[in-house]
């Protein structure tokens, strides 16, 4: 089955701005599928553990800032890159996922993180 990169392209998002705040369970029932896996390096790769991690950093940092600069998607993998910032004033990190789709459902989810900091050399800026 052909899927909507466009969809898939929304799910990505919503699924990281539900990730990312106080509505991770409702972002795992919606977009994550029952055979999610992961590639993060900090958790095991099941859906369950991602997922109490992210739930963690929500009630951690509730003022979180999670902005999705770009967003690419090719045949079932969309790709995105993020600026997030755990509180207002914090300078952050930018954040890469890829995600591979299956029936508008994510099975399988890879990141890399970069932080920022205070003073850097390009001039461009990371975004």
């Amino acid at each position: 089955m052909q899927q909507d990169l466009n969809n898939l392209k929304a799910i990505a998002k919503a699924f990281l701005q539900a990730a990312s705040s106080h509505q991770v369970s409702e972002g795992y029932d919606l977009y994550v599928s029952e055979k999610f896996v992961h590639h993060n390096i900090h958790f095991k790769s099941d859906a369950h553990s991602l997922k109490a991690g992210m739930m963690q950093s929500a009630e951690m940092f509730p003022e979180k800032i999670f902005e999705v600069k770009q967003c690419i998607a090719e045949n079932d993998k969309v790709m995105t890159y993020s600026h997030v910032r755990l509180t207002p004033d914090d300078k952050g990190f930018a954040l890469m996922h890829l995600f591979r789709f299956e029936n508008n459902k994510i099975v399988e989810l890879w990141d890399i993180a970069q932080q920022i900091p205070e003073s850097i050399a390009n001039e461009l800026g990371a975004f």
